[in-house]
């Protein structure tokens, strides 16, 4: 029984749009490949057009294969021999935004599996036992992550950042 979950291409690119692009945009660092890798998400959506118990499944595969798709991208040999447009994707946040643009350097800064729940907590909202689930982890592994991650990002950014 489909509760919830898109019945078309147009209604998944409209609701998980912006998270699969967010999610991709941090692993990979650029935002034309990011896109790429989203536009891949849905050829394989609609290549195998899953049917889910609820939106909350469909999510939460979307988000498995981006990461999936992240990983396969940076692991592959020319992916290595790239460099990443950050300072271009930096520079595209509003004007005043300083305070943001340290954030998301230092957490773009960040070890992958750090960066990754980061991404999935503080962004997107979810507990780390469903973080867990999505990236088949162990929930202690994941909140062990997070207190690494803040730790880090506390001694990069300081104590005026919170």
């Amino acid at each position: 029984m489909n509760t919830g979950a898109c019945h078309s291409i147009e209604e998944v690119v409209r609701t998980y749009h912006g998270t699969i692009a967010r999610i991709a945009f941090h692993y990979v660092k650029d935002r034309s490949a990011a896109e790429d890798i989203a536009q891949e998400i849905y050829m394989k959506w609609l290549i195998k057009r899953p049917d889910f118990a609820s939106a909350e499944d469909e999510k939460a595969w979307l988000i498995r294969l981006t990461v999936n798709l992240c990983k396969n991208q940076l692991s592959a040999a020319w992916a290595r021999h790239t460099i990443p447009l950050d300072d271009t994707v930096l520079s595209d946040d509003p004007a005043g935004a300083d305070t943001a643009r340290d954030v998301l350097a230092a957490v773009l800064a960040l070890p992958e599996k750090y960066r990754t729940a980061v991404y999935l907590f503080y962004y997107e909202g979810y507990p780390s036992g469903e973080i867990a689930r999505i990236l088949g982890q162990n929930d202690r592994t994941i909140r062990t992550r997070l207190a690494r991650a803040r730790k880090i990002l506390k001694e990069r950014l300081g104590d005026d950042y919170g």
